[in-house]
């Protein structure tokens, strides 16, 4: 079945979150202090494990980090993070 799916994650340099294969992110964003990511997943597929990483703005990117890359920019009070997928 396909459904959105909402999926907390912890504020780390390296972020992994459990998702069903081929699961279409939609958008991340900071919702009750929490940092959170929503995608569309099929649950009848397996659980594999997508890698990011989570960057504050002035600190250096990870190598491959790109537009196309780039998943969102996480705006708090104090902050402004940039996710990206991890190749």
């Amino acid at each position: 079945m396909r459904i959105i799916r909402r999926f907390a994650f912890a504020v780390e340099d390296v972020v992994e979150i459990q998702m069903p294969e081929f699961s279409t992110i939609l958008h991340a964003e900071v919702q009750d202090s929490q940092h959170c990511l929503w995608a569309i997943v099929d649950t009848d597929q397996p659980m594999v494990t997508v890698r990011f990483h989570l960057v504050k703005t002035g600190n250096p990117t990870p190598g491959a980090a790109s537009k196309q890359s780039h998943v969102a920019t996480l705006k708090g009070i104090h902050f402004v993070r940039h996710l990206f997928l991890a190749e």
